[in-house]
């Protein structure tokens, strides 16, 4: 016995919309003697049946037929805009403007990861020049020499003459002795 799928499973299988499916099916229930209507279930005798009892029923179509009539041109449907009309040509270029996107993010991303790497090197490189300044300036505080603290005697004359001089008061300018 083949395999039957809901109208929901065969769109996942086929790629086919649920309305172009049920279109399918209603053209072939509306024949009774249609070649392809034992692919389908319920049977006749069980729609009348259900009908009458008022219960409601779910297609299901068999996996040969669905193959049969959707196997590979549902994929090339989808993919080349057949399936939504008009719009199809709009549907198509937006798709490749999508995968056009997809493909520019890709690089984008690619080049900011090679940027990044750049930095943390970049970032190593400052780090190891911090550490060689360092100890640089270490090592130049330990060399300077030491400031003598007896200065020269010539020098200590100087300021000793410089302290004890009396310190004259200072000059007002004209401008300030005629405002006294």
């Amino acid at each position: 016995m083949p395999d039957f799928h809901s109208i929901r499973e065969a769109t996942q299988v086929t790629g086919v919309s649920v309305t172009t499916l049920r279109r399918f099916i209603r053209a072939i229930v509306a024949d009774e003697g249609h070649p392809d209507r034992e692919h389908l279930l319920p049977t006749v005798e069980d729609v009348r049946r259900m009908k009458s009892a008022g219960e409601q029923f779910t297609w299901k179509i068999s996996g040969e037929l669905l193959h049969r009539e959707y196997g590979e041109r549902a994929r090339s449907k989808a993919s080349s805009g057949e399936d939504f009309g008009p719009l199809g040509e709009i549907v198509v270029l937006l798709r490749k403007q999508l995968q056009s996107a997809d493909e520019q993010l890709k690089v984008k991303d690619q080049q900011i990861a090679s940027q990044v790497e750049i930095i943390h090197s970049l970032n190593d490189r400052i780090h190891e020049g911090n550490v060689l300044m360092a100890t640089v300036q270490k090592q130049l505080a330990l060399a300077e020499p030491a400031k003598p603290q007896n200065p020269s005697p010539a020098k200590a004359a100087k300021t000793a003459e410089q302290q004890s001089a009396p310190k004259l008061p200072k000059r007002k300018g004209l401008i300030a002795r005629l405002f006294r």
